[in-house]
């Protein structure tokens, strides 16, 4: 009985990233998601740019399975994306 509230609190201790076990193609169809927004955005050629550049970054860090670092930069783009 005692293994599910342990197993609670270790997971709770776990880094989001961990405990989800995101995969490259998860990491890469969530980042398509977001990209996704921005084609519903009028942008100047210059903020295109600037998302291009973010998105291959994006997806340099999920295929180096750098997922924490992949979903801040996913943060910064969909922040970005509203933003304009």
């Amino acid at each position: 009985m005692l293994k599910r509230p342990i197993t609670a609190c270790i997971a709770a201790l776990l880094p989001l990233s961990v405990a989800q076990a995101e995969t490259v193609n998860d990491c890469l169809s969530a980042t398509f998601e977001v990209a996704k927004a921005a084609q519903t955005k009028t942008a100047r050629p210059d903020q295109m740019t600037e998302l291009e550049e973010l998105i291959t970054k994006i997806e340099e860090l999920c295929e180096a399975k750098k997922f924490a670092d992949a979903k801040t930069s996913r943060d910064q783009l969909r922040n970005k994306i509203a933003g304009m």
